[in-house]
């Protein structure tokens, strides 16, 4: 660490790997000294990689935008950060200058609305759905429907990638999709992208492709992604750029 440490005020982006619970003290000099700092990302393996304590080192890192993994013990800048990405529901207070939310794995339910009611300059949205209840998640879809009024959810929303884990009926979904697609506001709805999330080897569900054919037909930019679509997805380094 003696040579690591010195070279702090030069990083742009660290990556820890944790799999034991410990207080990771030898940070602690980081602290004032993140200047170049722009993303963070947290791995935690297992049940102990989870209880790893953070000292308070990256909230005073001023360029600080992309943070990757989970986080909520560690004390993030919020007000400044604009993409945020990670494998499980997303739990983390987050501010409206976020403008990107990648969510792997999260179940829709009336706490991630709350979530995204707190979002409204949120442009990039991803979804990996594990949703079991087919009545939450369409509730969540409702939530999601537009109509123009200053209650509606992520209004400037341009770009939405949906992850499916099971067969459902659509409906909902796509009525929400047109709804933003018909907008004739700021944050009309231009790109919407489709995979299945347990095995995106699988073709879609045929009535799933007859209502994207419908949306295609109306000049939506609507498209079902392969396997190496959602591998890049999934690396690390996948961020739009704005």
């Amino acid at each position: 660490m003696d040579l690591v440490i010195p070279q702090c005020q030069r990083w742009r982006s660290v990556h820890f790997l944790v799999d034991r619970a410990c207080v990771l003290n030898w940070l602690r000099p980081l602290n004032g000294r993140l200047d170049q700092l722009q993303r963070l990302e947290v791995e935690r393996f297992g049940y102990y990689g989870a209880g790893t304590m953070f000292p308070d080192v990256f909230s005073t890192a001023p360029n600080l935008r992309e943070i990757i993994g989970m986080v909520k013990s560690i004390q993030i800048p919020w007000g400044q950060v604009t993409r945020y990405r990670a494998d499980q529901y997303f739990d983390v207070p987050v501010s409206s200058t976020l403008v990107q939310l990648d969510l792997w794995n999260c179940t829709l339910q009336p706490g991630l609305v709350s979530v995204l009611s707190r979002l409204p300059n949120l442009r990039h949205l991803l979804l990996g759905d594990n949703s079991s209840l087919e009545h939450a998640r369409d509730l969540f879809f409702h939530s999601m429907t537009i109509h123009g009024v200053p209650t509606d959810l992520c209004p400037n929303l341009t770009s939405l990638i949906y992850g499916y884990a099971s067969p459902w009926l659509q409906n909902v979904f796509f009525d929400m999709v047109q709804s933003r697609f018909r907008s004739y506001g700021p944050g009309r709805l231009t790109s919407l992208r489709i995979f299945n999330l347990e095995n995106a080897r699988m073709p879609p569900p045929q009535d799933m492709v007859d209502q994207t054919k419908i949306l295609q037909n109306e000049g939506f930019d609507a498209v079902f992604l392969g396997e190496r679509d959602v591998e890049r997805m999934r690396e690390r380094a996948w961020f739009r750029k704005e």
